[in-house]
């Protein structure tokens, strides 16, 4: 029982294949971060132009200038850096007024949510997809048995990859129709 393919097809199995799809995993995870940023970051930046009071449209609100105080006049987070007392009170405080006033931002950037959740999914399908194949890869590799359950999750998540970019793919077209169906009744 020579193996045909050689004493080193492991090495070229990983050389070849594992490492660059996963190379390739780990640049897309990369890029969907990155994206996410962009998009949170240009729509960050536009929440001044639009109507209506808001913590983050903070220029434009017209909240400011309206009583004699100094400190109000500037903007939040200047206001916040001028104050003086740092009781453990005032701390928290100042801290679950940041955390109340981030939910209420992250409501706002409504395109941020939507491509964050885009890319996340897009993300975890390619996860899933190549996550059991290479464990038993890799236990295969170090000589250890591969549980039949390791074996039938390779065997169902791996050819559904394009089935789960398709899931990822159409999920935004899904929800914009039962939005609309909502709308309807």
């Amino acid at each position: 029982g020579e193996c045909i393919r050689g004493e080193n097809a492991w090495i070229y199995r990983y050389a070849f294949f594992y490492a660059p799809m996963w190379l390739g995993l780990a640049i897309t995870t990369v890029v969907m971060v990155l994206s996410t940023y962009h998009v949170f970051k240009t729509e960050n930046a536009s929440t001044k132009w639009r109507f209506g009071p808001t913590e983050t449209n903070y220029y434009t609100s017209g909240r400011h200038g309206d009583d004699d105080n100094d400190d109000n006049d500037a903007p939040p987070p200047l206001r916040q850096s001028m104050t003086t007392t740092t009781t453990p009170s005032r701390r928290r405080s100042s801290i679950s007024q940041t955390l109340v006033n981030a939910m209420a931002k992250m409501e706002e950037l409504k395109l941020t949510r939507q491509v964050f959740w885009q890319a996340l999914c897009y993300v975890l399908a390619f996860y899933v997809s190549w996550a059991f194949p290479t464990i038993v890869r890799l236990m295969q590799t170090l000589e250890r048995d591969v549980p039949y359950a390791l074996w039938l999750l390779f065997a169902i998540f791996m050819p559904m990859q394009g089935f789960l970019n398709a899931l990822v793919y159409y999920r935004p077209r899904r929800r914009q129709q039962q939005q609309q169906q909502r709308q309807q009744q």
